[in-house]
This record gives structure tokens, sequence and C-alpha cells, in this order.
């Protein structure tokens, strides 16, 4: 009868299996309340009217981020295929081209939409671009940061054009761009600007929503514990 009585050490692991899964709850509510200030702040930039830019301050990248912009200047005919880009669960890229700016020697790369990709990986969409003469353009200044787990000696595959890219590292897409000043951002072209493709741009990987789901679910698993817990005690006791 005395081993049915729950040990203290069953009582120590359950109890800190109901702080760690409670922790985990509230450390997701918070994020879901970060993901929505995110939000709000990212519509609130978008409402904003479009800047006009001569050429992209290095140190006024983070607060143009999210912005509408404004340039001039005109695109080269040389292609990055951002790979494993979903839309409508199809697999395809994000053609990102560079353009020169009309009056500063600056390089910006303009993500003209998403393409499907063909069944044979090896055969890459035709996403050249004719027009090459200077032009203005509008899209929205978009920087992301560089997935650290990928391996930066496969982030590019081959050497001519279009190359197919598995990240925006923008130190290596300006190593192909050598002779060319890269900024560290991208700018999406907006719906209804000539050029471009698909210009359907992915939501953020996890919505608030869905951390308030994960949430909930840990709360879940540590009311479970809980429970657990107090039937053990009964059981314990009863046999007493």
């Amino acid at each position: 009868m005395q081993a049915l009585r729950p040990t203290l050490l069953i009582s120590f692991a359950a109890v800190a299996l109901i702080a760690i899964f409670l922790s985990l709850g509230f450390w997701q509510l918070q994020r879901a309340e970060e993901r929505k200030a995110a939000d709000a702040w990212a519509e609130e930039r978008a409402q904003l009217s479009p800047v006009y830019l001569t050429h992209f301050p290095a140190d006024s990248l983070e607060e143009l981020s999210g912005r509408h912009v404004r340039v001039r200047g005109h695109y080269l005919d040389r292609q990055f295929l951002l790979d494993n880009q979903i839309h409508k669960k199809q697999v395809g890229y994000h053609v990102l081209t560079p353009f020169e700016l009309a009056n500063y020697e600056q390089v910006v790369l303009i993500n003209r939409g998403w393409v499907r990709a063909n069944s044979d990986r090896r055969q890459l969409p035709d996403v050249s671009i004719s027009d090459t003469g200077e032009i203005q353009i509008e899209g929205l200044l978009y920087r992301s940061e560089v997935n650290p787990f990928t391996d930066s000696d496969f982030l590019m595959e081959g050497y001519g054009w279009p190359q197919v890219v598995q990240d925006l590292d923008y130190e290596r897409l300006a190593e192909r761009l050598s002779e060319l000043s890269l900024i560290a951002a991208t700018v999406r072209l907006s719906e209804d600007q000539p050029h471009g493709f698909v210009r359907e741009w992915p939501a953020p990987p996890m919505s608030a929503e869905k951390h308030t789901g994960y949430a909930v679910q840990w709360f879940a698993m540590a009311f479970a514990v809980l429970v657990l817990l107090l039937i053990y005690f009964l059981r314990g006791m009863r046999t007493n």
C-alpha cells in the first residue's frame, strides 16, 4: 500500500512539468502580442505615402523598411531565382532582378513576384527582361534575415543567368554582382507596376492566432499533468 503513495520524485517531476508548460504558454501569448504589434506596425507603414529615393542611405534602411518607395533607374537583365517559394500549393521561385539607380552608383534587388518551377528543375523559367530603359518603379522595401541553418556553400547554384539562390544572403549576392554596389534590402514590386509576375507575398510563418493556439495547447498540457497528479494522490489516499 505504501508503494502506491506519490513519491517526492514524482511530485517534483509533475510540478516541474506544469511550470515548464505554463512558462511556454505565457511565452507564446507574449509572442502573439508581439506579432499583433508587428502586423499593426507593418500595416500602418504600408498605408503611408511612397517615399521617392534617389539612393538608399545605409543608415536609413531600417527606418525605411516596410515603406512604399519610388526609385528611378533601369533593370539589369540578370535574374536571381529565390527557390522553394510556394503559391497555391505549387512550388516555384521569386524573381529577383537588379535595378540600377539612375543618378547613383547603387543597385537594389526588385522582387518581381512568383513564377512556377518546371517539373524538370534543370529547366529554369524564362524570366528575362527585354526593357532595360530608364523607368520609375514603386514597391515595398523589405529586409529579411539570412536563415542561420542554411549552409552558405549551397546558397547558389551555377554561375550563368538566371542563378538559383536558396536564401537572401546579400553579401553572397553582391559577390555575383561584383562591379555593382548592392544594398542589403529588397523592393517587392507593387501590383500595378510592369514587368512583374504573381505578387501575392507570403505571410509571416507564425501568425498571432497560431501563437495563441500553441499557448492554449501548452496550458492544456499543464492542466492534464495537474489532473493526473491529483488522480494519483486520490488513488493513494483511497488505498490507505
